[in-house]
């Protein structure tokens, strides 16, 4: 057993490597081989001719065909695959994972795992892992018999098929009249099984065949060869050289020879395809069908997307990527290699004493040991990075390795490319080029390998590469079996310092190599992905764990629970949508603006605040601030049903929407024809959905998709993904390395994958688009409308409609190109952005070393230092307040600035104003003008009071320099910049905070971003989410969605540590943090050398003026037109009033309404200080409306005639509380409020009695009751008749 050196020791670990070295150089050739030995496939099934089609194989994975299709033989695929072979009527080809997937004719599949398939003309043959071959399909004459081999390779003919053994021999069987399975003697590299004659290449390059040979198709040559293919009755060759030779049948010029250059040749029944170096295919021969027509491509290998790791072992310790972006790291920690990142960060590389991690933008974070310039941080951008023992190499998005650190084997000279893939070791860095060919510099000799390749991983002294059907192939160092050539299939690589592991299509862990730490034992898993350390090797589970095993020293082979994965940066929030024929953008007050078709109001303005919005079909909805859903639109099937929510993300489909729960549970409602509406427990972090589908993304970043599946649009991935959109009857997702995978309907190519690396997707109707890091777009598939165009951009975000594309600019302008017919992509002008709430007033602030904090009444009481004034209360009324290092100062309704404290540069000198914003440096003040200009006094040596034109919507100015935020949400700063805490920023951003060497900001998913001063990590950018962030002297606190305070940077007075709240505002001095209680209160931690840490009941919240009501209408009134007037003592404050509980309204006294309806009314009035706080005991009047007039009946009177003179009256009123008058005979309506009136002596004669009912609110009668009677003489006897008539109501 070899001894284990120490290398956590340096200089041993250098003397080592050059023993080390040295054996290596003088043994080279003396590996021992393995048991078995399984070269790589010379023929990785790129390009493959059938009977009447052609089928090739894209570097994304994908299948194309071309030719007859009368059996679906020609149906492209999405794959991906690593191999395609053609049969009669039926095409197969091999998964990364080693099935067999079928089409057409014979279409059978099968799971396997293989590592290579072959079509006979009626049925196939795979070969396993093992060896043996297994065959299915029609089996005459023995032809798709199974063989136990072992085998290497396999060609199955029309009814034979032969394969290669290890040693080189070929065995044949099935049909033999010809002699085609009579196998010569011999050492052969390929075989090819024809019609009826089979050919092979000898390990000289020769051409044998056997068999029919009637045409002169089964010839002998001397060559040399690369590649051999039989047709029915002709045969091709390439030469070195890379020519085309044939020789047999010639009927339609198939035979004939071709110079080239090609890299594969391969024959059809009457007709020949070759395939060139830059991936196109050349045919030539019978073309009745289509299938000898010509192909640009690019056609090559299937290079599966760069890996993103989530798990890197190095000597001594090992680290781990979280979901949110964190690193975590474990073992050694003697060069400061094991420190934990708050990232976020995308992949990580740990080397034996120094760790690299790629940032989401592209740059290079680097910690640990640094003596020669191995852990220097790099801008970027890249798109990999990678570790050596004392070197750093970075893969550029254009192909380029850039590298740094020690050099003394030219092991960080950087390369042109381009490359796909690189890693970097001991002394020297290998890299993989886009054919599959492994380039290597530095020390150990030629280690350059032609392949093909689809990854390599270069360890020490040795170095593995994974072969297309999933072989191990190694060279180098093998003392101890590490550079053992492997038959897999595996999917992954890794290489320690003398053991190397990979992992199966299963997950399992294959070992080989020195054991003596048991880090070469093979482990069961399942995993996702491995890493070999120096001299242990780590794994991680499905259900995100780390698990470990080897040599646990410094505690490097320890397990972590995880969760560990892929980051996923938070799901950006949608702010312009396109939908099937309309287009929706959200601006950054809420409000959402809508332009295309409106048939259905689906294009109707909203005043919102909304926070998101998704188009669909012909509806539209939106996500509230609160998490509720409101949707307008055509609401056929109930899909512009608003919902309570509450909800984190939405979804518009076809016909159907999908939301998300903050439990992560997906909730839909519509149109559920295919299930593409129905709800399914989650947990998600994402959905998207489609016409008749609907996708999600789960924490492990694997999708989950249901609803219609015709096309494959809803088929499930495993992933990991950080991104999944569905388009009408596709699907597309993002890896973590940027690059995109799609799947489903792709007669346009709009499902075809990419490389990337991009930054966002967006599927349509038959088009994708996707967002590249630097703000270009590129979209590909139906392009009959102009909808994929390219754009240079820049943009930040894009959407895909049925046929048009829309993309936001910086400025939040929305940019449009495609079908236009109802408007649908007219750009706008915007601005369109993330909601940022109403900016809440300072009424909490935290200075050097003292507090201030507003009242409700509007006063400011401070504590702390007061050496200077600067704590001393003020009786106000100010609406907000702002503390710097050694003055203080406040804004006055009317947004004068009130300053006081230390003012030796002027910096607490009043201001007239108006301002909306104020805030206070080390000794200078800066205030925001209402039309969003900036005016700064006090100490200006670093220019941090030039005044700004703007225009701004929050500042921020801390000890030299000052920062605003733009409308559209960018950030501008002046002052100084020795630390790079001024440099602008483009955002977006809702919130800026400066602190005194450095700045922070809120984006719109609630993740902090930091720049300038990090000596004590300080400036780390934060994943989040939050709603607020503040920035002190050497630390910064942000307040999470529940009000918990997570803080971070320097803490040696525990100013920095976290606190549970919940806090409604965090403000940080220069070594200690305080919270705003919900009830107002005052928690502080920290330095308490002035007392400024004590904690303070309040309450303290924002001034809130009074109101009072100075006029309005009596409690019960007939009017229905009042009028109010109302007052506040506060001379600046604005008013708001409402009606009856109705939403608030500004307003002004004195205020009137028409047109009102009976009964009871409540009016209230509020003052509004101009920062927006209103009074919170509004005036209020609550009064009754009565218009409609009473009824009067007359209930007694005098008889009609009467000889009586006198006469007695009773009425009454169907209204009570009221009163009445009477009239006689026509005279003055007099008060008779008792419901009587008597008359005395009246007159002999015809009388008239009225009266009328008056009610409480002051209506009368209209139509008086009346009463007619005649006072007849006393001395008439005569009997007379009368007609008596008592008009009125009695």
């Amino acid at each position: 057993m070899k001894a284990k050196p120490n290398f956590r020791n340096g200089a041993w670990r250098g003397v080592v490597f050059a023993l080390a070295a040295l054996l290596f150089i003088l043994g080279a050739n003396a590996r021992p081989a393995a048991a078995l030995t399984f070269a790589p496939l010379a023929r990785t099934g790129t390009l493959s001719t059938g009977s009447v089609h052609t089928c090739a194989l894209t570097p994304t994975g994908t299948v194309e065909c071309w030719g007859k299709n009368n059996y679906g033989q020609t149906v492209n695929q999405t794959g991906p695959y690593t191999q395609v072979t053609t049969g009669v009527r039926h095409t197969c080809a091999l998964t990364p994972a080693g099935a067999v997937e079928c089409w057409g004719s014979q279409y059978d599949s099968q799971p396997g795992p293989y590592i290579q398939v072959s079509a006979g003309y009626f049925y196939t043959c795979a070969l396993t892992p093992a060896g043996a071959v297994k065959c299915w399909g029609d089996n005459f004459d023995g032809a798709a018999d199974d063989q136990t081999g072992p085998y290497t390779q396999i060609s199955a003919g029309y009814d034979h098929t032969c394969a290669l053994t290890p040693s080189g021999a070929v065995e044949c069987w099935g049909r033999n009249n010809y002699g085609q399975t009579d196998t010569p003697p011999g050492t052969y590299t390929q075989i090819a099984s024809g019609g009826y004659h089979t050919c092979a290449l000898t390990s000289s390059g020769a051409l044998e065949c056997w068999g029919r040979n009637d045409e002169g198709q089964a010839p002998h040559q001397a060559g040399p060869y690369t590649d051999v293919d039989t047709g029915a009755s002709h045969t091709c060759v390439l030469t070195t050289s890379g020519a085309v030779e044939c020789w047999g049948r010639n009927d339609d010029g198939q035979a004939e020879g071709r110079p080239g250059v090609y890299i594969q040749v391969s024959t059809g029944l009457y007709y020949t395809c070759a395939l060139t170096p830059a991936g196109a295919v050349e045919c030539w021969g019978r073309n009745d069908d289509g299938q000898a027509e010509s192909q640009t491509g690019p056609f090559g290998h299937y290079r599966p997307l760069l890996r993103t790791e989530i798990i890197s072992a190095g000597d001594a310790h090992t680290c781990a990527l979280t979901p949110v972006g964190a690193v975590e790291c474990w073992g050694q920690a003697e060069f400061g290699e094991t420190e934990s990142q708050r990232g976020p960060l995308r992949q990580v590389s740990a080397g034996p004493n120094h760790t690299c991690a790629l940032t989401p933008t592209g740059a290079v974070d680097c910690w640990g040991h640094n003596d020669y310039g191995q852990a220097n941080d790099q801008p970027g951008p890249y798109v990999q990075v990678t570790t050596g023992y004392n070197h750093t190499c970075a893969l550029a998005p254009t192909g380029a390795v850039d590298c740094w650190g020690r050099n003394n084997e030219g092991q960080t000279a950087s390369q042109l490319g381009p490359y796909t893939q690189i890693s970097a070791s001991y002394d020297h860095t290998c890299a993989l080029t886009p054919s599959g060919a492994v380039d290597c510099w530095g020390g150990g000799g030629d280690k350059d390998k032609p392949g093909p390749y689809v990854e390599v991983n270069a360890g020490p002294y040795h170095t593995c590469a994974l072969t297309p059907s999933g072989a191990a192939d190694c060279w180098g160092y093998n003392e101890s079996g590490q550079a053992n050539d492997q038959p897999g299939p595996y999917t992954q690589i890794s290489t320690g310092y003398d053991h190397t592991c990979a992992l199966t299509p299963g997950g399992a862990v294959d070992c080989w190599g020195d054991d003596s730490y048991d880090q070469s034992a093979d482990q069961p898993g399942p995993y996702s992905q491995l890493s070999a350390g120096d001299m242990h090797t780590c794994a991680l589970t499905l259900a995100g764990a780390v698990e470990c095993w080897g040599d646990n020293e410094s505690g490097q082979a320890d397990g972590r629970p995880g969760p560990f994965g892929p980051y996923r940066a938070p799901a950006p929030m949608l702010i312009i949508s396109a939908g099937g024929n309309h287009t929706c953008g959200a601006r950054p007050d809420g409000a959402i603006d809508c332009w295309g078709r409106n048939i259905k109001g689906e294009a109707v303005d909203q005043p919102g605040p909304y926070v998101e919005v998704s188009a669909g079909d012909a509806f539209t909805c939106a996500l509230k601030p609160n998490g509720a859903v409101d949707c307008w639109g055509w609401n056929n099937f109930g899909q512009a049903t608003g919902q309570p929510g509450p909800y984190t993300q939405i979804s518009a489909g076809d016909a159907h929407m999908c939301a998300l729960t903050p439990a992560g549970a997906a909730e839909c409602w519509g149109y559920n024809s295919a299930g593409q509406a129905t709800n399914q427990p989650g947990p998600y972090t994402q959905i998207s959905a489609g016409v008749a589908h609907t996708c999600a993304l789960r924490l492990s970043g694997a999708i989950d998709c249901w609803g219609g599946n015709g096309n494959g649009q809803a088929t499930d991935q495993p992933g990991p993904y950080i991104q999944v959109r569905a388009g009408s009857y596709h699907t597309c997702a993002l890896t973590p390395s940027g690059g995109v995978h799609c799947w489903g309907f792709n007669d346009d190519g709009q499902a075809a994958d990419r490389v990337g690396p991009y930054v966002q997707i967006s599927a349509g109707f038959d088009h994708t688009c996707a967002l590249r890091p630097s703000g270009a777009l590129n979209c590909w598939g139906a392009s009959s409308l102009g909808q994929p165009v390219n754009q240079p951009g820049p943009y930040s975000q894009i959407t895909t409609g049925d046929s048009h594309t829309c993309a936001l600019t910086p400025s939040g302008a929305a940019d449009c190109w495609g079908f236009n017919d109802d408007g649908q992509a007219v750009g706008q002008p915007g601005p369109f952005g993330p909601y940022r709430p109403p900016r809440t007033p300072a009424i909490f602030s935290v200075g050097y070393h003292h507090n201030c904090a507003l009242t409700a009444d509007g006063a400011v009481d401070c504590w702390g230092n007061n050496i200077f004034g600067q704590a001393a209360g003020q009786p106000g009324p100010y609406i907000e307040v702002s503390a710097g290092e050694e003055h203080t100062c406040a804004l006055t309704p009317t947004g004068a600035a009130d300053c006081w404290g230390y003012s030796s540069y002027g910096e607490a000198t009043d201001q007239p104003g108006p301002y909306i914003q104020i805030s206070t440096g080390a000794y200078h003040t800066c205030g925001l003008t209402p039309a969003g200009a900036i005016e700064c006094w006090g100490a200006n040596y670093y220019d941090q009071v030039v005044d700004q034109p703007g225009p701004y919507i929050q500042i921020s100015a801390r000890q030299f320099h000052t920062c605003a935020l733009t409308p559209a949400g960018a950030v501008d700063c002046w002052g100084n910049n020795g630390n790079g805490q001024a440099t602008n920023q483009p955002g977006p951003y809702t919130q800026i905070s400066t602190g005194a060497l450095f700045t922070c900001a809120l984006t719109p998913t609630g993740a902090v971003d930091c720049w300038g001063d990090n000596i004590h990590g300080q400036a780390l950018d934060q994943a989040g989410p939050y709603i607020d962030v503040s920035a002190g002297n050497y630390h910064a606190c942000a307040l999470t969605p529940t009000g918990a305070a997570d803080c971070w940077g320097r803490n040696n007075d525990d100013q920095a540590d976290g606190q549970p709240g919940p806090y409604t505002q965090v403000s940080l001095g220069m070594s200690h943090t305080c919270g705003l209680t919900p009830t107002g209160a005052a928690d502080c931690w920290g330095d308490n050398v002035y007392g400024q840490a004590d904690d303070r009941p309040g309450p303290f919240g924002p001034y809130v003026p009074a109101t009072s009501i100075t006029a309005a209408p009596p409690p019960l009134d007939r009017s229905n037109a009042p009028s109010f007037r109302f007052t506040s003592p506060d001379a600046a404050a604005s008013f708001e009033c409402r009606l009856d509980g109705e939403t608030w309204a500004a307003c002004a006294s004195p205020k009137g309404y028409t047109g009102l309806g009976d009964g009871s009314h409540a009016f209230e009035a509020r003052a509004v200080s101009p920062p927006g706080n209103p009074d919170t005991t509004p005036a209020g009047h609550t009064w009754t409306i009565d218009t409609t007039p009473p009824e009067t009946t007359i209930t007694g009177g005098p008889p009609n005639p009467t000889t009586s003179t006198d006469a007695a009256f009773t009425f009454s009123s169907n209204e009570a509380g009221g009163g009445f008058q009477c009239q006689l005979d026509g005279g003055a309506w007099a008060a008779c409020d008792s419901g009587s009136k008597s008359y005395a002596g009246l007159n002999v004669g015809q009388h008239t009695f009225q009266t009328r009912a008056i009610d409480a609110a002051g209506n009368v009668d209209p139509s008086p009751a009346s009463h007619t009677w005649t006072i007849m003489p006393v001395s008439t006897t005569a009997k007379v008749y009368l007609s008596v008539t008592m008009a009125g109501k009695h």
